[in-house]
């Protein structure tokens, strides 16, 4: 796999850094971050127009455009200027801090067998956790507070969840505390529940 480009660019007057291919952009953002000390990064992600080599096409199927921000009101000025259909929000989930409940799913060969399509794998998922909150909390989730985004692409299948729900009382339903071994065992639990039988 090519190494990921570190490639100036210029979008709506803003000035951002390109980096071609999937697994290897996120660590050259981080590290170009890091280094600058911003505490946020934006990520836009655009889809390429070529047609991709078929030996490959994960390094085609886009690339993801970065900017580092180290002031909120900055972030505030960029988010208006983006296209209508590459406005995304992020969510700040810091270890051992109450926060909503996520789950990332990732299948290197695609959708798992056992489900017959994203909807099927979605409505099983969402099912299982139903079944949960209800049986062990006493809270009921309704269907509209299940935030699903779909990033997979031709070689990877990939799942991001966010459980937003607001309580009768105004509160919003939050874990005690975030800690990534137990969303890794999470994950693999709600898996084997909905069918999957793997992670």
């Amino acid at each position: 796999m090519a190494a990921a480009q570190n490639t100036p660019g210029q979008h709506r007057g803003m000035d951002w850094c390109g980096f071609a291919g999937f697994r290897a952009s996120k660590a050259p953002m981080q590290a170009y971050a890091a280094e600058l000390g911003a505490t946020m990064q934006l990520q836009v992600q655009m889809p390429r127009r070529q047609p991709a080599p078929a030996d490959i096409v994960e390094e085609y199927t886009y690339t993801r455009h970065f900017v580092a921000i180290d002031d909120p009101v900055r972030l505030l000025e960029i988010l208006p200027g983006l296209p209508a259909d590459k406005n995304h929000t992020y969510e700040i989930i810091l270890k051992d801090k109450p926060c909503k409940l996520c789950v990332d799913f990732d299948g290197t060969d695609g959708l798992p067998a056992c489900f017959a399509s994203k909807q099927d794998f979605t409505s099983r998922v969402q099912d299982v956790l139903t079944d949960i909150f209800l049986t062990e909390f006493g809270v009921q989730l309704p269907a509209e507070s299940f935030v699903w985004v779909f990033t997979d692409y031709p070689v990877k299948f990939r799942a991001h969840l966010v459980e937003h729900h607001i309580m009768p009382d105004g509160r919003i339903l939050c874990l005690p505390q975030h800690n990534p071994t137990h969303a890794t065992r999470r994950r693999q639990a709600l898996l084997q529940q909905a069918g999957a039988g793997h992670a």
